[in-house]
């Protein structure tokens, strides 16, 4: 479907003056593509969220890194003295004078068994999981907002552009009444071409404003650092749902807040079995490999040498209850990812039909604004065609250009609404949005 915008300017380029007076950061017009990919390589939220994921997997290798032994190596240099009271001079060292003790050492400890330490690793494992999870949440919220961004920035541009157009037509209708009013003509029609000329300028530094908020919100989830100054590339596109039934994935869909929830209850899982293993016995390898000398020089002195090797259980007998209260904690965290799933879920369908709804909403407005547009239309020339040969006054002629213009900016804005609800509905509906970009791009080109 092409619509057409009677009376638009062409001035693109020159339009973004309004933004800024800086020369644009772009070289070429933005597409929403390269929007996109601009905000997945730049935007420094997503940057927080994908480092979370690095930062997760080198917990989840610190948590592994205690299934391994520890071996660490022990010295010492002593200067003491013996007490010689109360006992004897061959039970002194040295008879009581100072003297120097050396040692240095190995010890090794592993763990040999402990109930929930390979469920530890696995929790963290699956934290992993959960971060990755956000952000696919993240970068899924940011393409959405992007989009919304990008064509509600074209949306502004658009009534820009209109607005521009109507001001040249209530200038032409203000030179025309002065005219008039100079050859005898009524001065309540200058007066009401004023008035118009009055309210129009308010509006058109509302719309400058407006285009200037867009251009810098979408800089923002872009990640620009360089300023807000682009020229986009295309008009707003329109899709229709039906066009999208043979395209879409109803049936098997996943969302990421879903999966989230499902490795939150896997990772609760295996912590219950790690706070099970605090309550149980354990069996750890000890070994000392150990050198002590009273001369340092001769420290390391086969006779100084000595060395054990042990094995050490230890059984919890009484921990204050406190088993007892962790699984109530662990049963009550359980209870509230199962609620709190729930709940998802209901907000999830509820999503589904308010943004289908919403999208319905916006495709029937959407056809009476395209029916408007055309009689808009086919008003104006009947209305050029009447100015013309005196069968109507340039006030009248003004309403129909101003019909016009509202019937074009009604339009923009229900193509937009319907842009909108499109993506809320991908959203909702676990639909990938590189699907809808690529949908999009192919309705720009055919406008």
């Amino acid at each position: 479907m092409r619509f057409h915008y009677p009376l638009i300017s062409r001035c693109a380029v020159a339009l973004f003056a309004i933004v800024a007076c800086a020369p644009s950061s772009h070289s070429a017009p933005l597409d929403l593509k390269t929007a996109v990919d601009n905000a997945l390589t730049q935007n420094p939220a997503l940057h927080g969220a994908r480092e979370r994921v690095l930062e997760s997997g080198y917990n989840t290798s610190l948590v592994g890194a205690g299934l391994f032994p520890v071996l660490r190596a022990e010295s010492s240099a002593t200067y003491r003295k013996d007490a010689v009271a109360g006992k004897t001079a061959s039970s002194v060292a040295f008879g009581g004078d100072p003297y120097n003790v050396y040692n240095a050492s190995l010890k090794l400890e592993q763990s040999l068994f402990q109930w929930g330490s390979f469920s530890a690793v696995r929790a963290a494992g699956l934290e992993q999981k959960k971060v990755e999870t956000d952000v696919l949440v993240a970068e899924r919220n940011l393409v959405r907002d992007i989009i919304k961004a990008f064509y509600r920035l074209s949306l502004q541009r658009n009534v820009i552009e209109i607005l521009l157009d109507e001001q040249k037509v209530v200038d032409e209708s203000l030179r025309t009444a002065q005219n008039r009013l100079r050859l005898g003509g009524k001065k309540v029609d200058l007066l009401q071409v004023k008035v118009q000329a009055a309210l129009l300028k308010p509006r058109i530094e509302t719309a400058r404003i407006d285009l200037a908020s867009s251009a810098a919100e979408l800089a923002k989830l872009m990640g620009e650092t360089s300023g807000s100054n682009f020229e986009l590339r295309g008009r707003l596109p329109f899709l229709h749902s039906k066009s999208l039934a043979t395209k879409l994935n109803l049936k098997e869909f996943t969302l990421p807040e879903l999966d989230r929830l499902k490795l939150a209850r896997e990772q609760l899982d295996e912590n219950r079995s790690v706070l099970l293993g605090k309550h149980l016995p354990s069996v750890s390898l000890l070994g000392d490999y150990n050198f002590a000398n009273f001369t340092k020089s001769d420290l390391f002195d086969k006779a100084s040498n000595a060395w054990s090797l042990q094995l050490l259980l230890k059984v919890p007998l009484f921990s204050g209850f406190s088993s007892i209260y962790e699984r109530k904690i662990t049963n009550s965290r359980e209870a509230q990812l199962e609620l709190e799933e729930r709940d998802l879920r209901n907000l999830v369908s509820l999503e589904q039909i308010k943004s289908r709804k919403a999208l319905e909403a916006a495709e029937l407005s959407l056809a009476s604004a395209v029916e408007a547009e055309s009689l808009a239309r086919e008003s104006l020339k009947e209305g050029r065609r009447d100015y013309s040969y005196g069968i109507i006054d340039f006030l009248q002629y003004l309403q129909v250009q101003r019909s016009n213009f509202d019937a074009v900016s009604s339009l923009n804005q229900l193509k937009y609404d319907n842009i909108a609800a499109l993506t809320d509905y991908f959203v909702a509906s676990g639909q990938p949005l590189g699907l809808l970009i690529n949908l999009l791009a192919e309705e720009e080109k055919k406008l």
